[in-house]
């Protein structure tokens, strides 16, 4: 699970700004929920597919999500696909099939350098694992 110290490295990366709850966490990816727009953390169990992935947050309700480019998150490694995982985490690899039901697979970038992951959730397919 990697959340800690996500932030945008800069450039032209494709972000926008949410209301999110106190809940959503920096490095969380998140679904757009509502108009404004709203975001809640993604889960992959139900059918969820994330949008993004939370870069900051100015304060307890709102948040910076970033589709694409650059992010700074701690824990990646260069090379590793990162897949969404449970409870809106990201995890290098392939998660677990679900023990039971589906579960919704989807890339969510590459490690780009130490640190750095690639965002890329928009060209990405999305499966569901029976």
């Amino acid at each position: 699970m990697l959340l800690a110290g996500a932030q945008s490295t800069g450039g032209s990366s494709g972000q926008f700004v949410a209301t999110c709850t106190a809940a959503e966490l920096v490095g969380h990816l998140v679904t757009i929920t509502g108009a404004g727009p709203t975001v809640a953390t993604v889960d992959i169990d139900s059918g969820g597919v994330a949008v993004g992935i939370i870069a900051s947050k100015p304060s307890a309700t709102s948040c910076v999500v970033q589709t694409s480019g650059e992010l700074a998150l701690g824990g990646v490694v260069a090379g590793a696909d990162y897949f969404a995982d449970v409870g809106g985490t990201i995890v290098a690899g392939r998660p677990a099939d679900p023990a039971a039901g589906s579960r919704v697979l989807q890339v969510v970038g590459q490690g780009l350098d130490a640190g750095v992951l690639l965002v890329g959730l928009a060209a990405q397919p999305v499966v569901a694992i029976p």
